[in-house]
C-alpha cells in the first residue's frame, strides 16, 4: 500500500507480520544541454561532405573541359634539328679560361661558327683541359666540333685524336668530352654519332 504525505511518499509492504516503510524518492528528470546542437550537427556534416563532393566533381569537369582541344606532347623520332642560322663568323679563335690562378681550358680552331640556338660549330680543333694538379693535360683534336654555348660540352668528330694526361692514346672518327667531368658519357655516345652524321651529311 503507498500513501502520499507532502513531499515524500511511503509504501507499506505486508509480509505476514512484519510491516516496513520505505520513503521513496522521486526521480527527476536531467535537463539535456545543448540537443539542439547535437541534432544540427550531423546534417551540417552531411550538408558540407555533398558541397565538397559537388566542388571536387566540377573542379575535375572544368579541367577536362579545358583541355578538351590540348594535344598531348609527343617526341617525334628522328635526329636532333639544330639551328641553320649564323649570327657569328670568327676565324682563327684562340680562348683560354682560368681557374683561380692556374690555366684550366686553352681551345684554339681554325673557325668558329656561332648559331642563333647558341651551340658553335668550329673546325680543326685542338682542345687542352688542365687539372687540378699537375700540369699533364687531356689533349683532343678533331677536323670538326660542335659545342654549346660555354664551351664546356664538346662532339668531335672526324679524325680525332685523344692523348690523356696519362699518356694514353686513342684515335676514333667521333667522341665526346665533358671538361667537368673530364671523362665520355655513354649516354652521349649517340648523339656524338648524330652530330658526326650532321657535320659530314
Amino acid at each position: 500500500m503507498i500513501r502520499k504525505t507532502g513531499a515524500a511518499v511511503f509504501s507499506f509492504t505486508y509480509h505476514l507480520s512484519l510491516i516496513t516503510l520505505e520513503e521513496m524518492q522521486e526521480i527527476r528528470r536531467r535537463k539535456v544541454a545543448g540537443i539542439g546542437l547535437r541534432i544540427a550537427v550531423p546534417k551540417f556534416v552531411r550538408v558540407l561532405a555533398l558541397v565538397l563532393l559537388a566542388c571536387g566533381v566540377a573542379a575535375v569537369a572544368i579541367s577536362y573541359w579545358r583541355l578538351r582541344n590540348h594535344t598531348e606532347f609527343r617526341m617525334r623520332a628522328g635526329q636532333a634539328q639544330l639551328s641553320t642560322e649564323v649570327v657569328g663568323d670568327i676565324r682563327n679563335l684562340e680562348h683560354r679560361e682560368m681557374k683561380g690562378d692556374r690555366l684550366w681550358v686553352v681551345l684554339t680552331a681554325d673557325r668558329d661558327l656561332t648559331f642563333s640556338d647558341g651551340h658553335h660549330e668550329l673546325e680543326n680543333v685542338h682542345l687542352e683541359v688542365y687539372p687540378d694538379k699537375g700540369d699533364q693535360p687531356d689533349k683532343i683534336s678533331s677536323q670538326r666540333t660542335l659545342t654549346n654555348e660555354d664551351n664546356t660540352q664538346f662532339l668531335f668528330a672526324g679524325d680525332v685524336q685523344i692523348e690523356t694526361r696519362d699518356h694514353l692514346v686513342a684515335k676514333s672518327e667521333a667522341a665526346d668530352y665533358d671538361v667537368f667531368t673530364r671523362r665520355p658519357s655513354p649516354s652521349r655516345a649517340r648523339l656524338a654519332r648524330a652530330a658526326v652524321s650532321a657535320l659530314v651529311g
